[in-house]
């Protein structure tokens, strides 16, 4: 089977919603995890199930932009976070 089997039989416009939902699950998963961490809201799984969810709704997100050919670029990763360490006043600008 190809790689884009999938992409064919559902079509583009469906893939973008399944990443868009697949996302919105990733999300729903780490606020989950942030209430587990904070503990003023309980949460009905430990953490162990949590961060097994976070890891299924994480590899769903990669596996629709693979899909997707949006491809991993190292140097704006390294941007974002030099950006982020200096907000944080961890490095020098």
């Amino acid at each position: 089977m190809a790689r884009n089997d999938i992409l064919e039989a559902i079509g583009e416009e469906a893939m973008w919603m399944q990443l868009a939902e697949e996302a919105s699950e990733l999300s729903q998963a780490a606020a989950k995890m942030a209430r587990y961490l904070h503990g003023t809201n309980p949460v009905a799984k430990d953490e162990d199930e949590i961060r097994a969810d976070i890891i299924e709704e994480y590899a769903d997100v990669v596996n629709c932009a693979r899909h997707l050919i949006i491809p991993i670029h190292e140097n704006v990763i390294c941007v974002k976070n030099k950006r982020w360490r200096q907000r944080l006043g961890l490095v020098k600008e």
